[in-house]
Formats: C-alpha cells, structure tokens, sequence
C-alpha cells in the first residue's frame, strides 16, 4: 500500500511541475505576430506601391480572376498558361 502511494505522489509531483513549465505569460499568437512583422521587408509598401499601375491585359485578367473565383464554364481545369485563343 505504501509504495502504491508514493507511487501515486510521485506520478502528481511530476505532473505538476510538467503543468508548471508549460505556463506562458504572453497572451496568445504574440510569438505569431512578432515573426511575421520580422519578416516583412517594407511594412510601408501599400503606400508606397499606390500610383504603380501593373501591366497585362484585361483578357488575361479576365480569365485569371474566372479561374479563381471558379466561375468558368467548363469548371478549373488547366493552365492559366495556355493561349486565350487559337488560330485554328
């Protein structure tokens, strides 16, 4: 009975101090947070990108935006790298 006890106290002793080490001070996702601001090359690059205008086609947006809002009619199939239109 004694050794089933001490057992016992032994197994709740290192329970506790298991529950003890995994305690966190900082409020939740800061370590998160924290790494993607440190990976952010130019925090200011909405602002400073504003009056750059991309180049490309309307057509070719056209279908880029179909194909990611699934609203093509043959459904996602394909490369947005394949030709627009055939000269067949």
């Amino acid at each position: 009975m004694k050794t089933t006890q001490s057992v016992f106290m032994s197994l709740w002793a290192a329970s506790c101090l298991m529950l003890v080490g995994c305690a966190n001070d900082k409020p939740l996702g800061v370590s998160v947070a924290q790494v993607q601001q440190e990976q952010v090359y130019n925090p200011n690059a909405t602002v400073d990108n504003k009056d750059v205008i991309p180049t490309g086609t309307g057509a070719r947006s056209q279908v880029a935006y179909d194909v990611y809002s699934g609203q093509t009619e043959q459904g996602i199939s394909g490369s947005l790298l394949e030709p627009l239109t055939t000269d067949e």
